[in-house]
This record gives C-alpha cells, sequence and structure tokens, in this order.
C-alpha cells in the first residue's frame, strides 16, 4: 500500500501500542544498516525486545503529550517521542517504516512532536545521519552543528586506572541534575535513575571538581562535569570501562564515544589519545542554546 501524507492518521502513541511500537522500530534500525552501507545488527534478543517495549510503554503513559504515532489504515507507520523537562525541550525518537519513507510521514510526526514544545526556550534533537531529517530539523528552526564520533579497540594505556575515579550510586544523582542542569539548562527528573538501571555509572571526585559518565557496554552514552580538565579525566575513566558486546564484536568495534562538537575538544583528545579512530558523526540540532560544554548529550534524554 501507498502511504500518502493526506492518508494517515495521528494519534497519541498508547502504552497498548508498544509491541507495534518496538518492532516498527528494530525495521527501521535494520533497514538503516543497509542504507547506510553497514554491517547489519543481529537480531535483538528476546530481553532487549522486552527492554524497547517497557521503554515505549513508559514513555507514552508518563508523557502522552510528547508521544505521537501515524497510522495508515490500522498499520503503525511512525512514531515521534518527546520530552520537557523544565525549559529544555527535545526529540528522543522520530522513526518511520521503511516502506512508508519519503511520503511525509516524518513531517507530520516532527509537526506534533514540536508543537508541544513551542513554547521551551530551548531545544534540542540528535539528529541520524538520514540527510531528509537534517534537512527537516533546520527547516524547523534548528541550528546544525556537525559532529565527529571515535570508534574503535582502545590503546592498552587507555585502561590504566584514573585518578578519583570510581564506581557511581544512586546517591550521586542529586548532584548530578544539578550539575546536568547547570551546563543543559534544565534537570533530567526520572531520566537519570531509569538510564542509571541500564548503563554503569562512573565519576570522577577531585575536590570541588565533580564529573560523570554513563557506559553502555562499548559506548559512553553520557558525560559532563565542572570544567574540562575533570571532563578528561571521567572520560578516560569511562572509556576503560567500557567492554565489547555482541553487537560490537560483529561489527569490529570495542568502544565508542559520539557527539563530539568543535565545542568537545577535550573529549576529541581523549579519544585520540585512547588509539579510537575519528569520523563524521550526525549533527546536534540546537535552538536557543549553544553545544553545552562540558558535556556529551544522551541521544534520547539529551
Amino acid at each position: 500500500m501507498t502511504t500518502t501524507a493526506t492518508d494517515l492518521t495521528l494519534a497519541p502513541l498508547r502504552p497498548d501500542d508498544a509491541e507495534a511500537a518496538s518492532a516498527l522500530a528494530e525495521r527501521v534500525w535494520r533497514a538503516y544498516d543497509v542504507a547506510h552501507h553497514r554491517p547489519v545488527r543481529p537480531e535483538a534478543t528476546a530481553e532487549e525486545v522486552a527492554e524497547s517495549v517497557e521503554g515505549f510503554a513508559r514513555h507514552a503513559g508518563r508523557e502522552p503529550e510528547g508521544a505521537h504515532a501515524a497510522w495508515d489504515d490500522g498499520r503503525l507507520v511512525g512514531v515521534a517521542l518527546a520530552r520537557r523537562r523544565e525549559r529544555l525541550w527535545g526529540l528522543s525518537l522520530l522513526i518511520v517504516d521503511p516502506d512508508a519513507q519519503g511520503r511525509g510521514v516524518g513531517a507530520r510526526l516532527l509537526e506534533a512532536a514540536l508543537a508541544g514544545g513551542a513554547d521551551a526556550e530551548l531545544a534540542m534533537i540528535v539528529s541520524s545521519e538520514d540527510p531528509r531529517a537534517m534537512a527537516r530539523y533546520r527547516l524547523a528552526g534548528f541550528e546544525l552543528h556537525p559532529t565527529l564520533k571515535a570508534t574503535g579497540r582502545l590503546a592498552e594505556e587507555a585502561r590504566a586506572p584514573v585518578d578519583g575515579a570510581r564506581d557511581g550510586d544512586a546517591g550521586d544523582l542529586g548532584w548530578i541534575d544539578e550539575l546536568g542542569r547547570s551546563l543543559r539548562g534544565a534537570r533530567y527528573g526520572p531520566d537519570l535513575a531509569e538510564l542509571a538501571e541500564r548503563a554503569r555509572l562512573v565519576v570522577v571526585e577531585r575536590g570541588g571538581a565533580r564529573g560523570w559518565a554513563f557506559v553502555r557496554e562499548a559506548g559512553v552514552v553520557q558525560a559532563g562535569a565542572t570544567d574540562p580538565a575533570t571532563a578528561r579525566a571521567v572520560l578516560r575513566a569511562a572509556l576503560a570501562a567500557t567492554a565489547p558486546s555482541e553487537h560490537d564484536i560483529a561489527v569490529g568495534e570495542e568502544a565508542r564515544v559520539r557527539l563530539l562538537s568543535a565545542a568537545q575538544g577535550w573529549a576529541v583528545d581523549v579519544a585520540i589519545a585512547a588509539g579510537l579512530r575519528l569520523s563524521p558523526g550526525p549533527p546536534l540540532c540546537l535552538r536557543g542554546v549553544a553545544p553545552p560544554t562540558p558535556y556529551l548529550p544522551h541521544g534520547l534524554v539529551f
């Protein structure tokens, strides 16, 4: 069936739609790998599917104003998820069924999502590498900041202990929330605790200087600090804490850091010293704010 923008029905994504949304996401990511000539990721495990379904259901139940679905004759063909945290709005996810792409589905979903953040002072989107997505965000008034990504096997010396580094715990989330607010302009709400459930928290404390990073398997997925020197230390500690997963073994990469904009030279230096290779990444799209620094945003919770 050919889907056009006028065929679509847009409605809030409901918790009961979570399984369909998770299956759609799996199709989209695998098609994305093929389109970008990357090794196709392994089929999601039962545990990964359950986590994905839970995530969609939680977002739809907790933030119905930021959960949008596009339907075509009863078939889910697109999803947009957005979060509002104090004065910061961000787009967490925008996916369109491969068979429905290029027909205005993404534009309709983005329009619905943006409406929920129209009065937000600050806005942030981590784009995919899809040129159509980049164009949509620019047309929506966002500045596109080019980024690098760093991937590869860590040099042996990059596993060395870092002074002041330790594993974080729930007791650290309060100061991280406050520091994150000073860096990006808003607290995280429930996002930090949920991220801590899925990722390892690494902390560096040196006197009054502090920094944190979340590590998930082979990726550093978020990091921030009071100053560049502490940020470099916590990123080194986070890279040392990475471990390869089945997916990373499949694509031959054992560590990765993303979203290294020009404002994050401190992180680029650490990545180079760790033996990682640099390559172009997707843009960081911002409205009303410069790239937060020293800070590496998470793709879903910014």
